[in-house]
């Protein structure tokens, strides 16, 4: 790995990197282009700027399988850095290309330790601690000298689903859980002042952004520290077609 080149914008990335971006929105939204521009879009920290970080073996562009991408950020000074992420992130971790070996992700971590001399404290936050990349990506970092310390602050619940049916997964649930969706569900079919409605593009989905809004500013919630950013999201999942909005009507009115 001949070293680090960094970028201050998402738009200045080599084309090359859309791989490496396509490959994480595989794995992740949040590890995709959309989710990126939609953080530097609106969710920044006052004073912070983007700092994309690119180690790919002997200058070869990432599209020949090779290269690692840290998404990260600059905090107000220009020193310090931390990981791109925010208080709506549910995964982080560095951008590797499908045929990135062990070997090389190590290297990237060398390159990354090296680039960040100097800087004092670097937080990489929301990482998956199994994700098979993280141990030679930390391996290299600390042959480089960068001492990593790992802490527990962030946990993320759910269940694989890819394959199954809406049917396979409720069969999957305890009865009483069953009967109540059942019993619920034939008594808002029923009644014709509920409405429940879907959308999944950009068709209807500014009046969907306001009717959400409608219903977080009644709600028990604090104020979003980025308010701006949920509709942003939504804008950008509706364009890469991962957008699933329901809204629930009673009487015409969210």
């Amino acid at each position: 790995m001949d070293g680090a080149e960094a970028f201050d914008d998402l738009e200045a990335l080599p084309p090359e990197c859309a791989g490496l971006f396509a490959a994480g929105a595989r794995h992740s939204f949040h590890l995709g282009r959309p989710w990126f521009q939609a953080v530097l879009a609106e969710a920044m920290p006052p004073g912070a700027r983007p700092l994309f970080l690119l180690c790919r073996p002997e200058n070869r562009p990432t599209g020949n399988g090779s290269g690692v991408l840290f998404p990260l950020r600059t905090l107000a000074g220009g020193g310090r850095l931390e990981a791109l992420s925010t208080p709506y992130s549910c995964l982080y971790q560095p951008l590797a290309a499908p045929a990135a070996t062990a070997a090389e992700l190590c290297a990237a971590g060398q390159a990354f330790a090296h680039f960040c001399r100097g800087r004092g404290q670097v937080r990489l936050d929301a990482l998956d601690a199994h994700w098979w990349g993280l141990p030679p990506l930390l391996e290299g970092m600390q042959a480089a000298g960068l001492v990593a310390l790992r802490f527990d602050h962030f946990g993320n619940w759910h269940e694989e689903v890819a394959g199954r049916s809406w049917a396979d997964y409720l069969a999957a649930r305890p009865g009483a859980l069953r009967e109540t969706i059942r019993r619920r569900l034939g008594q808002a079919e029923r009644d014709p002042a509920i409405a429940l409605e879907m959308i999944d593009s950009a068709a209807g989905l500014e009046a969907g952004i306001a009717a959400y809004e409608e219903v977080y500013a009644r709600s028990w919630k604090q104020a979003e520290p980025f308010p701006r950013f949920s509709a942003v999201l939504m804008r950008a999942a509706a364009r890469a077609g991962a957008l699933r909005l329901g809204l629930l009507r009673l009487n015409g009115r969210p």
